[in-house]
């Protein structure tokens, strides 16, 4: 019997017929997790003494993070895909979808320029 999770072998051929949109994403999403794993460990390594970094190095990214909420270290917020207001650069560049026109002082204008 087969086990559901391909090994070593089979997931290199997957990934060498797989399209090269599908590799891009997954060494982007690799080199994510490396980095996040390594920042995960060299914040653990200085607030504990409990483990070594060798011990550090070999745990999965979710036990890294249980370990970090154990030791109280505090995570950093994701900012990303949140939005900010660009006034100062809608107000220089004249941007009408940034900052819609005040329509009552523009009739205001409209009448004084009448009379």
């Amino acid at each position: 019997m087969s086990s559901p999770i391909p090994s070593g072998r089979q997931r290199r051929m997957q990934v060498k017929v797989m399209p090269a949109e599908l590799k891009s994403l997954l060494e982007r999403q690799q080199t994510t997790e490396a980095q996040v794993k390594t920042e995960l460990v060299a914040s653990l390594k200085a607030a504990q003494t409990a483990y070594s970094e060798a011990e550090l190095s070999v745990m999965t990214i979710e036990q890294l993070q249980r370990l970090a909420t154990v030791a109280k270290i505090p995570s950093q917020p994701d900012y990303s895909g949140r939005g900010f207001p660009h006034f100062a650069a809608a107000e220089q560049s004249g941007d009408v979808f940034s900052k819609p026109p005040d329509g009552y002082a523009l009739a205001l204008q409209g009448k004084t320029a009448t009379n």
